[in-house]
Parts: structure tokens; C-alpha cells; sequence
């Protein structure tokens, strides 16, 4: 192999690739092991759609109403605008 990459590292470990041993393709299984079965897959199916349909979600954040949510948002719009009012007048 020509000397592409001047590491050391990486030197060492393609002259110590004789030490790596890699899987024979003879061994490997002829279909997938460890696979889910169709009832399996249908029950883990109907347990997210149950839990899906059993999520109940708050009727308002913290206990306030939509009005007092927008109020509490225009209030943080203007607060964070505060800034500009010691800016000087542009002409």
C-alpha cells in the first residue's frame, strides 16, 4: 500500500491487520434471528394507540385563561422593548 497517510497509528494497524479476524459468511444465519412476530408488532401497535388515546391534555397552562395567556405575552413583548427607550431620536 502506497504511504498515502503518514500516521503512525494508522501504520501500526494495517501492519497488525493479520491479527484481525473477521466473521465468516458461512456462518451467518440464512433469514434475520430475533425478529418480531405479526402478534408482537400488533401488540406493541395496540399499546401506543391506547396510550395515544388515553393522553388527556391540560385544559390551560398553569391555570390561566388564553386572555391572561396574551395578556402575559404582550407584557413580555414590551418589557423586552424597554430597551429602546433611552435610545437617542433619529432625525
Amino acid at each position: 500500500m502506497p504511504d498515502l497517510v503518514d500516521l503512525p497509528a494508522f501504520n501500526e494497524a494495517i501492519e497488525g491487520s493479520d491479527r484481525l479476524e473477521y466473521p465468516n459468511p458461512s456462518d451467518a444465519p440464512d433469514s434475520p434471528t430475533g425478529v418480531r412476530s405479526a402478534a408482537d408488532w400488533d401488540r406493541a401497535a395496540k399499546d401506543m394507540i391506547r396510550t395515544r388515546d388515553g393522553f388527556n391534555a391540560p385544559a390551560a397552562v398553569y391555570g390561566q385563561t388564553d386572555q391572561e395567556i396574551e395578556q402575559n405575552i404582550d407584557a413580555l413583548k414590551a418589557k423586552v422593548q424597554e430597551y429602546k427607550l433611552d435610545d437617542p431620536v433619529e432625525n
